[in-house]
């Protein structure tokens, strides 16, 4: 509780006091209501009585609606033409709970991601499982194919030496925290690929981003046959002046 309370500090703090206007959307998941025309409903009372044709009285309300006049109130204009009396006031006041804010924070950017974490790091695998042995049978697979593909290794060491793996990492447009990696990868480059490697409880092991064959041997490799062809290549024309 206490770190949840210090936590709540920050974030306040971060987003000078205003948490509901920049993160608004978080808040969606907390809308709970009964759906109905005589449960949840807006009523118009300025009706003409002497109009031609009657008007509807009643709207059944749904949660779309209920979104849009949240939206509306937290982060609307005021001269845009559509208004409740009191309905700003209600949400940036009443409606205003900074603790569920900062759950739904908690929840969406930490909690998964940190329990995932704990659960691979001090849950060992079943290796009986017939997941786990496709899975090893298949990273075997791609490992042995990728020894003798030096061109793919050779993109390896280039990506190997840019972009994030150097802190040269960015926000896609349409995220507001989560950095997509995956996202961030062109599809015509080779980058290095691990297996999970287990210790000897059978749990994931912490350096198992490591267990990948290191792009310089493949450079070194290259290096080797091309120092050998053009010895061969002089040898075979005996021809030294490259004309």
């Amino acid at each position: 509780m206490i770190d949840f309370k210090n936590f709540g500090k920050e974030i306040t703090k971060y987003f000078s006091d205003n948490v509901q206007y920049e993160k608004y959307d978080l808040f969606y998941d907390f809308f709970f209501f009964e759906q109905g025309i005589n449960k949840s409903y807006l009523e118009k009372k300025n009706i003409d009585p002497n109009a031609e044709i009657e008007e509807q009285k009643t709207y059944a309300l749904k949660k779309d609606d209920v979104k849009s006049f949240y939206n509306y109130a937290v982060r609307g204009i005021a001269d845009d033409g559509f208004k409740f009396s009191g309905l700003e006031d209600f949400i940036k006041g009443d409606f205003n709970f900074k603790q569920m804010y900062i759950a739904g924070i908690l929840e969406k950017y930490f909690i998964k991601y940190s329990s995932n974490y704990l659960i691979m790091s001090t849950t060992p695998i079943d290796k009986n499982r017939g997941d786990w042995a496709e899975y090893e049978s298949g990273r075997k697979t791609i490992e042995y194919l990728s020894y003798f593909n030096l061109y793919n290794g050779l993109w390896t060491f280039y990506t190997k030496n840019l972009g994030f793996y150097y802190d040269e990492i960015w926000f896609a447009p349409a995220s507001d925290s989560k950095i997509y990696l995956e996202e961030q990868k062109n599809m015509f480059l080779g980058y290095p690929e691990y297996g999970l490697q287990l210790d000897d409880q059978g749990i994931v092991a912490k350096n198992t981003t490591s267990n990948y064959m290191k792009p310089w041997y493949y450079i070194a490799i290259l290096f080797a046959i091309s120092i050998l062809s053009f010895i061969i290549a002089l040898f075979k024309f005996k021809k030294y002046d490259f004309k």
